[in-house]
């Protein structure tokens, strides 16, 4: 994980849900949450988080992965987290998770 410029990246590791191959080995544990902390983001502004990962092979095609992402701010807090039973509909969620749908091999 990157951070932007004046803002910190903390990680947490943990037991995956099962085991998965990568690079010949079962790997079972890892990164399983990323923080973005002490930064500042002026409304209406974007910024750029950076994740560098792996998928597993054994993710099928057009299966939608989520990234569930809890937003604190200095007036409150959006949780981020809503999974959303038809992936073809994800904002009918107050709060939809953010999603990547996994194409076919080219």
């Amino acid at each position: 994980a990157k951070a932007p410029a004046g803002w910190d990246v903390k990680t947490v590791t943990g037991k995956y849900d099962r085991d998965y191959e990568f690079q010949g080995k079962t790997v079972g544990e890892g990164i399983t949450e990323v923080d973005w902390t002490g930064g500042k983001l002026p409304d209406k502004t974007r910024e750029t988080f950076v994740i560098d990962t792996f998928l597993t092979t054994s993710l099928k095609p057009n299966t939608t992965l989520y990234f569930p992402a809890v937003q604190e701010c200095e007036q409150g807090v959006n949780r981020w987290i809503e999974i959303p039973a038809d992936p073809d509909h994800p904002h009918e969620k107050k709060w939809p998770a953010p999603g990547v749908k996994l194409l076919p091999p080219s």
